[in-house]
């Protein structure tokens, strides 16, 4: 058991269908928020840039970032599921 524990976790390890049922919701959220991205950042911009700076809108970038974390983590993810299952379906 002790030597599982330190096993590395790789994505090449977890069964085609856990990768299936992991990259299937990881590529919707991605791209759900790419889509959010692409039409709320044009407004954002021409706001702040009509506005100026201000503590609203520095609140309103600061969950813009974290929301562009959860995106790109869950695109990484989606990417590696995808890489691992071509891998092992068509090569």
């Amino acid at each position: 058991m002790a030597a599982d524990a330190k096993r590395p976790n790789k994505f090449e390890l977890i069964p085609s269908v856990l990768l299936v049922l992991l990259g299937g919701p990881t590529f919707l959220v991605a791209a759900y928020f790419g889509w959010f991205f692409s039409t709320t950042m044009p407004g954002f911009a021409a706001e702040l840039n009509q506005q100026g700076p201000s503590v609203a809108m520095a609140i309103a970038g600061l969950e813009l970032v974290a929301q562009a974390a959860v995106t790109w983590i869950n695109a990484c993810i989606a990417a590696r599921c995808h890489a691992v299952l071509y891998e092992r379906w068509f090569k």
